[in-house]
Parts: C-alpha cells; sequence; structure tokens
C-alpha cells in the first residue's frame, strides 16, 4: 500500500511540475524578438523595448488597450515606472506592468544598456494569444521601435 502511495504521488508531482515552466515565446515588433510565457502565472513577460522610454510605453499602452477594447480602470506610477490596469469584455482582469531596466556590462567600460520592459497579464490563468496581441498592439502604437 505504501509503495503504491509513493508511486501515485511521485506521479502526480511530475504532471504538476511539468506545467511548472517558463517557455520563450516569438515577439515580433520588439526589437529583442521574443518574450517568456510563464504557464504558472499565465504572464508574458520579458518583453523588451530599447528605443522608447517608460513614459512613451506608458502612453502606448494605455491607448492599446483602449484600442482593443479593453476598459482602463486606473494605473499606479512608482519610481521605476508603471502599472495598467483594466477589463476586458467577459470581466477579464488585464495588468500591464512597464519597468525601466538596464542591461549590466559589468567587465567591461561601457555604460549599462537601458530599455523597457513589458508584462501583461490576462484573466485569472492568462491567455497568451490575448497577452500578445497587446504586446503587437503597443509595439505599433511606437513609432520608435519601427
Amino acid at each position: 500500500m505504501k509503495k503504491v502511495f509513493l508511486a501515485v504521488s511521485a506521479f502526480v508531482a511530475a504532471i504538476v511540475l511539468s506545467g511548472c515552466t517558463s517557455q520563450p515565446v516569438d515577439q515580433p515588433g520588439s526589437r529583442r524578438p521574443e518574450g517568456t510565457w510563464n504557464s504558472v502565472t499565465g504572464t508574458l513577460t520579458d518583453v523588451r523595448y530599447y528605443n522608447s522610454d517608460v513614459d512613451a510605453v506608458y502612453k502606448a499602452a494605455e491607448k492599446s488597450l483602449r484600442d482593443l477594447g479593453i476598459f482602463v480602470t486606473g494605473y499606479t506610477q512608482f519610481k521605476s515606472g508603471y502599472t495598467l490596469y483594466g477589463r476586458a469584455v467577459g470581466d477579464y482582469k488585464v495588468t500591464v506592468d512597464i519597468v525601466s531596466r538596464q542591461v549590466s556590462t559589468r567587465g567591461t567600460d561601457r555604460a549599462p544598456i537601458p530599455y523597457t520592459e513589458v508584462s501583461v497579464s490576462y484573466g485569472a490563468w492568462g491567455d497568451l494569444a490575448a497577452s500578445l496581441q497587446i504586446i503587437s498592439k503597443i509595439s505599433s502604437n511606437l513609432p520608435s521601435e519601427k
């Protein structure tokens, strides 16, 4: 009985943990052409814009949500960026995080390379297609990234 319990527990753990992965996602429109889809949190992250500052990306994100028919419910501004909140048809919660970051150039005499990172969460469990649509619209609203 104990061996069966251990075998079943190991099998269930393997199934649960196999879904706990992040995978690269091709993201046209960003100079670094991929993001990362986390299947556990349902969040598309690590989409980078090198030619646009945080404020420009925030304005493009707000316009993008409105263009896609997502009701913008508010935002929070913090030291290094913004979090934009919205609601999509079906009362899905949409969150867009926009943060200023830098690529470290340790060991060289070059200055760190600044970029703006965007993360999108759509709904409680995430929706990759809808998140990619939002990122694509943000990219098209940023003339400096074309």
